[in-house]
């Protein structure tokens, strides 16, 4: 008996031979290209290098004051005499006084910097007390024995926000013994440790936190 099967059916040709039958494919159907959305990665910043706070500081302006010089965009006068100190204006400055007797010959000025750091370390510093000037922020440290007497006030915070540090622990009852005067400042606080700040305090809080 003849095995059964599926046979592709054949074709006489003109001459009577058989002709199989083409073989016919599939059409090829191309699948439709599906994009995947872009989807952007997170910008990361970079950290901040020194060369992001170039022009902050100027320093020619920064070196014509008590011989400046930028550091990370902020002028830095380390003040190792007596004589008077003048913040350059329009830029961060921080003044240094760091020794007996810098900086006492006349208030330290922070005129129109834009912020303004103090630190009155050194014995007898900063005598003339510290003026904060137009400085949005300034921040004030005495710590120095007899630091920021002061002739009116030890500290006059004037227009910004001012941090005040008085230490008369570490210092003399003499630390900031004038007042610290907030007159027209946003803000203004004194930390006045042990017997520093004698005078009465005008328009400051005050509070007796050693820092």
């Amino acid at each position: 008996m003849a095995a059964c099967g599926f046979q592709v059916p054949t074709k006489p040709a003109g001459d009577g031979s058989v002709i199989d039958a083409p073989a016919i494919d599939a059409p090829m159907i191309d699948a439709p290209m599906i994009d995947a959305p872009m989807i952007d990665a997170p910008m990361i910043d970079a950290p901040m290098t020194i060369d992001a706070f170039v022009g902050l500081c100027d320093p020619v302006a920064c070196g014509n004051a008590n011989g400046g010089v930028c550091t990370n965009g902020v002028c830095v006068i380390d003040q190792n005499a007596a004589g008077q100190v003048t913040c350059p204006a329009g830029m961060p400055c921080r003044v240094i006084c760091d020794s007996n007797n810098d900086c006492k010959d006349g208030a330290v000025e922070c005129g129109n910097a834009t912020t303004c750091e103090v630190r009155c370390t050194g014995a007898t510093s900063c005598q003339k007390g510290v003026d904060c000037g137009n400085a949005a922020a300034c921040n004030v440290l005495c710590t120095g024995d007899d630091a920021c007497q002061g002739d009116t006030d030890a500290v006059f915070c004037r227009t910004g926000t001012c941090d005040i540090t008085c230490n008369g622990t570490l210092g003399n009852s003499n630390t900031c013994q004038k007042s610290v005067n907030g007159t027209g400042s946003t803000a203004c606080l004194a930390h006045c440790c042990g017997p520093a700040c004698q005078d009465p305090h005008i328009s400051c809080s005050v509070d007796n936190t050693c820092l």
